[in-house]
Formats: C-alpha cells, structure tokens, sequence
C-alpha cells in the first residue's frame, strides 16, 4: 500500500470533551490522500474509546495506546515515528481543521521545497465554539524568521511540517516539555524557510484547562530564557535578562514603571533589529517584511505607554514611522499625540 501525502498527528490526554469534534474536522476534509495518528497518552477518561470508535468507521485513523504518560514532546514523538507521509499536519486535541487546510498547506509546500514549515491565520474560539477574535501571523518568511525572536510566529496546531526535515533534527525537544513547539520551529528556521497563508484553515480553542492556560507560568518562565538563549546566539544581543524581559513585557502590554528600564529597553529592541538586518536579510524585500514587523512592535510599545511614559510613547512612535511611514495609529492613542 502506498504512503499517504500528509500525515496528521494529534497527542491527547483526557482531550474526551472536544476530542470527537477535533477528528470529524479531520475526517471531513477537502484532501484526503492523508493517514491520521492520534495518539492516547495514558488518558484516563474514554478518549481512546472515542478514538477506536471513529477508526472503526475510517481506516486512515491509526490509533497509538501510550500506557505511561509521555507528554506532549514524548507522545508526539510517537506519532511521528510510526508516520509515513511527506508532510506532517499537527492538530492539538481541542482544536479544529477547516475543512481545506491539508488542501491549501500541501499545494504551498509542494510549491515551496525551500520551506520547511507553514501555517495559517486562525480563529480563535471559546470552549463552546463561538469566535473570539481572528488572529494572523506572519506572511513573509523573513517576518516569519524575525518573530521568533519575540515568541512563535506559527501557530503548532495550524502548521504542516516537512517530515523528513522534522525527522532529521531529531523530532520534538524533551526538555521543553511546555515550548517543545516552538523549540522545533526554531531548529527548523534554522534549516529551512518558514511563513504562514493568509488563509484561515484553523479554529484554536481558548478554554481554561488547555495546557498553556494550565501551565502558563512554568510556560512564561521557559519562553523567556528560550527568547533570551536565541537571541544571544543568533544576533550575540546580550542586554540584561531584566532589560530584556521588560522589552518583551512591554510589547504585551506591561511597559515597565522605571523611566531607566524603560529607556534600556528602548535602545534594546533599536539594536536588535539593527543587528537582525546586517545578519539575516540579504535581499531588500526581506529588509521591508522585517522593518513592518518591527514597526507594528515599537507602535504597541508607544500605544502602551503613552499614559505612563509620554515621552517613550513618543519615542516608539517615531521609530515606527521611521520604518513604516504609513502606518496608521489608533484613534485613542492619535488623541493622546494631539494632547502632548
């Protein structure tokens, strides 16, 4: 029997709740030259049951009984072991594939054997299935490559890896059992080129007992030595981890409350990104995707800050219209300029 094109893996460990719709989003796709491993990482709710009553009914399910916990590194390790197709398709157990997702990622990277990965904008959706909001990720691979220095800039649960590049680099991390996504996306950076389609192809859950709301401090901790590690060895940026930590802080909307930190963290993302052109972007399209990305960074950062830091406020302002001069700032932060 011949190998299938895209194999999808999902790991579960008591995912009962939502794991059924997870895999009829699978079953119902517009592609289906496809094989699905879903592997049952010791549940002890009847997921595996649920499991075995969908491959039953479709022979392209194969089911994995893990009897020991792995977690999710170790179990989709599994998964990628026993797969056999060019392409590997991750759908977390509470999240959806629309329904031409496989169609779309496979075209691209059939088109595409300088990338190594790919994924899409997303829906986001609570625990009963009503839209939260849209979320996009980077279009141009070299934004894409850029973002990863500030956290992942494709979405694990919406991404279609090329298998033999993920099975060369030894698969999922162990020892990044909360980040061993996004741990792998960078290795694969590393290799190949990454991006994402416009299109949505996918409904990520938002609920209270998925395992980054679960472990989301131990997470935070792990993501921030993570960025902090990269950039050293990518750019050899080495501003303190307070500095740096307040930088990325800032950009989520925490602007740190000392004027001395505030302006150390200013002049760390200004060198970051003067480092990042001089190392990574050899063709001037890759200079723009990268100068608009970190344009949209500095206007959260002045949006953020304009009550307690005018003056920063400003700052990043106008580093972002340096870099992006149609750039549009909204209404309440505009008032806010006018007022100063």
């Amino acid at each position: 029997m011949s190998a299938p094109r895209v194999s999808v893996l999902t790991a579960t460990h008591n995912g009962s709740e939502y794991l059924d719709r997870t895999i009829r989003s699978v079953l119902h796709q517009t592609f289906e030259d496809f094989e699905y491993l879903i592997v049952d990482d010791a549940s002890t709710d009847n997921s595996l049951t649920i499991i075995h009553e969908h491959a039953r009914q479709d022979h392209r399910i194969r089911p994995i009984a893990h009897p020991v916990q792995a977690g999710p590194p170790g179990a989709l390790n599994l998964a990628l072991s026993a797969a056999r197709g060019d392409y590997i398709a991750i759908l977390d157990h509470d999240d959806l594939a629309l329904p031409k997702r496989l169609e779309r990622q496979l075209e691209f990277m059939d088109r595409h054997p300088d990338h190594g990965a790919v994924g899409s904008a997303v829906r986001q959706i609570d625990g009963y299935g009503n839209t939260l909001r849209h979320q996009t990720y980077p279009l141009h691979p070299a934004a894409a490559h850029w973002g990863l220095l500030f956290g992942a800039s494709l979405l694990h649960s919406a991404s279609m890896y090329r298998r033999s590049l993920v099975e060369r680099l030894g698969g999922y991390s162990t020892n990044h059992a909360y980040l061993c996504d996004y741990e792998l996306l960078i290795r694969i950076a590393q290799q190949a080129r990454i991006t994402n389609l416009p299109d949505v192809l996918a409904c990520y859950r938002r609920h209270d007992d998925q395992t980054s709301a679960r472990h989301s401090q131990r997470q935070n901790g792990q993501m921030l030595l993570l960025q902090y590690a990269l950039q050293a060895a990518w750019l050899h940026h080495r501003p303190s981890l307070e500095v740096f930590s307040a930088m990325r802080r800032w950009m989520y909307g925490h602007p740190p409350a000392e004027p001395a930190l505030a302006a150390a963290a200013v002049e760390s993302l200004r060198t970051l990104f003067g480092q990042y052109l001089q190392g990574f972007t050899p063709q001037p399209s890759d200079q723009e995707a990268v100068a608009l990305d970190c344009a949209r960074r500095w206007a959260k950062m002045a949006h953020y800050s304009y009550r307690l830091h005018p003056q920063f406020s400003r700052d990043c302002w106008r580093e972002a219209r340096r870099l992006a001069p149609n750039l549009k700032a909204d209404l309440a932060f505009r008032r806010s300029l006018r007022r100063r």
